[in-house]
């Protein structure tokens, strides 16, 4: 049946629904897969509409590498990052940062777990040393609070 054939309001909103369902189709699709940006960072996991979504890892050249949630494309949610050096993160971040509860272990075996802010220690947390030595209290930007 022809669009010309139909009742005017019935044309209309099959008109509309033919132009405008391709892009939700496409807004809503998710997938997984590999994609190397052109800076040399490399994405494995899940795609919505093209975007690093849901669960993946993310390699960077410097040999930094992120596993954990993805949101538009940015580091957000639970997480692990790990560098060169051996010093690890796992816990929250939000906006590449880390925010929330977490757990930044040094490569000498240092130790920090508790809040963090804005990617600095800020709240309740105990730092432990290699030879176990601890500090457990207030933390304001990054150090121990007075």
């Amino acid at each position: 049946m022809k669009l010309a054939a139909m009742p005017s309001a019935m044309a209309t909103v099959l008109a509309a629904l033919l132009i405008v369902a391709p892009v939700l189709v496409g807004c809503s699709s998710t997938s997984q897969g590999t994609m190397t940006y052109p800076n040399g960072d490399t994405y494995t996991g899940e795609f919505k509409a093209g975007i690093a979504n849901g669960q993946g890892t993310m390699t960077y050249p410097i040999g930094d590498t992120y596993t954990g949630e993805f949101k538009d494309g940015k580091r957000n949610g639970q997480g692990t990052i790990t560098d060169p050096n051996g010093t690890t993160y796992t816990g929250e971040l939000l906006n590449y940062k880390f925010n929330g509860q977490g757990t930044e272990t040094y490569a000498d075996g240092t130790t920090y777990t508790g809040k963090f802010k804005d990617g600095e220690r800020n709240g309740l947390g105990t730092y432990t040393w290699p030879d176990g030595h601890t500090y457990t209290g207030e933390f304001k930007a990054g150090r121990p609070a007075p």
